[in-house]
């Protein structure tokens, strides 16, 4: 769980540090989530680091965290694992990911 924790740290971050404006951040860890879009985290063990993702959402204006199905976050992990670069998508989400995403898309 903690990976996870630092990996949204880490994506918040990097929005900071690249002045995007993400509307969305979206993890696999449901409780993560739900601890950090209901202020629970304060008696975590990841507090700390949970805080600082609280302090740095408040750098853009509606910002939401949300959980995403495990076999996305798993191909996506896979897809960059192979990969040499540091990869982000913006607008777009990689061909690895186009058939699970389509066959959950509603209507």
């Amino acid at each position: 769980m903690i990976a996870n924790v630092m990996a949204i740290q880490r994506g918040v971050q990097f929005g900071v540090d690249c002045g995007l404006n993400p509307n969305m951040i979206e993890s696999d860890e449901a409780t993560v989530v739900k601890w950090i879009n209901l202020g629970l985290f304060r008696d975590s063990d990841f507090g700390t680091i949970l805080s600082d993702i609280d302090v740095l959402r408040t750098t853009f204006s509606g910002m939401r965290f949300c959980h995403i199905p495990t076999q996305v976050a798993l191909s996506l992990a896979k897809y960059v694992l192979c990969s040499t670069d540091d990869r982000f998508w913006m607008e777009d989400y990689p061909a690895c990911i186009r058939s699970i995403i389509v066959a959950e898309k509603p209507g």
